[in-house]
């Protein structure tokens, strides 16, 4: 595929779609809120990637703070809300 613009720059890159300048391949949960409003709409929606894989490490066996357990387990929540379909 040729074109006559290229980017290494997400932001610009989806700059450039919402004005119409070409399409972009982005995460889902990533133009989120500009599929939601129409801004940006799938061209192949059956199609995807493998998804990738989200880990927090923490040490084993050892004492785990409570402020970092309940850390993780507010970013493991909105992770949750984030990828759960649209209503």
């Amino acid at each position: 595929m040729q074109g006559d613009r290229s980017v290494d720059d997400a932001s610009l890159a989806r700059q450039w779609a919402l004005a119409g300048a070409g399409i972009i391949f982005k995460s889902a949960l990533d133009v989120r809120q500009e599929m939601a409003n129409g801004s940006l709409v799938p061209l192949l929606p059956a199609w995807d990637t493998e998804p990738y894989p989200l880990h927090a490490l923490l040490p084993s066996g050892r004492f785990v703070p409570s402020r970092v357990r309940a850390l993780v387990d507010f970013l493991a929540l909105q992770f949750t809300r984030l990828l759960a379909p649209a209503d």
